[in-house]
């Protein structure tokens, strides 16, 4: 499976600040097309591939709604890498190739008894039962040759506040989200439970991982998102 090895690490990051090298174009002068669609891509998937020092591991992941960070249950030997890249999709998957988004991390351990993410990571993938929890800043990435800031990937979610009354509408008629989320995805889920919702749409748990339904548009704010949610639920299909 190809990867940006050495070639992506530090070295990436300091050309991000600071221009040092101009082959590599600076987040600022990124097409915001290409920009839109690394940030649609890292909405859609949560799992990818991560590269601990060029050595592989499947590994699922969660965003905290507050900062935007990566949580994720890691192998104690992937927390001691001195290089974390994540291919997001996994660049194997079928329909990925140039979509894939490759991130460098910067990973660290975290007490899953004190940080109340790991919570949200436990209920979207409850079978992942990797021994290390780990908190991941994204420092940069790339997508078909584009460069990016971590920053202008992923940000806080503008509506978190609002996060769990909006679930409790989406999980209040298992039979309406099921049908919603077939409509939005075309993907069939059996027993689905939304575990996440943003201003761009939500994440519904399936027996095989968790599937991503986007919004029409997206919401101006939550009282938006959930006016759409309800007019989800209450469309006939």
């Amino acid at each position: 499976m190809p990867f940006l090895g050495a070639a992506f690490p530090a070295a990436i990051a300091r050309r991000v600040d600071t221009g040092e090298n101009h082959a590599l174009p600076h987040p600022a002068d990124t097409p915001p097309r290409s920009l839109e669609l690394a940030r649609r891509v890292l909405r859609r998937y949560r799992e990818g591939m991560l590269l601990a020092d060029g050595v592989p591991h499947a590994r699922r992941f969660v965003f905290d709604p507050k900062n935007g960070e990566l949580i994720l249950r890691v192998g104690r030997d992937e927390l001691l890498a001195e290089e974390s890249v994540l291919h997001v999709p996994e660049e194997e998957a079928p329909g990925a190739d140039a979509a894939s988004v490759q991130l460098l991390l910067d990973m660290r351990e975290t007490d899953s008894d004190r940080d109340g993410a790991c919570d949200r990571h436990a209920a979207a993938h409850p079978r992942d039962d990797a021994p290390a929890w780990a908190r991941a800043r994204i420092e940069s990435g790339r997508l078909a040759g584009e460069v990016f800031g971590g920053a202008d990937l992923v940000a806080p979610n503008a509506i978190a506040g609002d996060e769990r009354s909006l679930l409790r509408t989406l999980n209040n008629d298992a039979d309406a989200l099921r049908l919603a989320t077939r409509r939005l995805t075309g993907v069939g889920v059996e027993d689905p439970l939304a575990v996440a919702a943003d201003r761009f749409g939500f994440d519904v748990r399936a027996a095989f991982g968790v599937v991503r339904a986007e919004f029409d548009r997206p919401a101006s704010d939550a009282a938006d998102a959930l006016e759409q949610i309800r007019a989800l639920l209450d469309t006939p299909h």
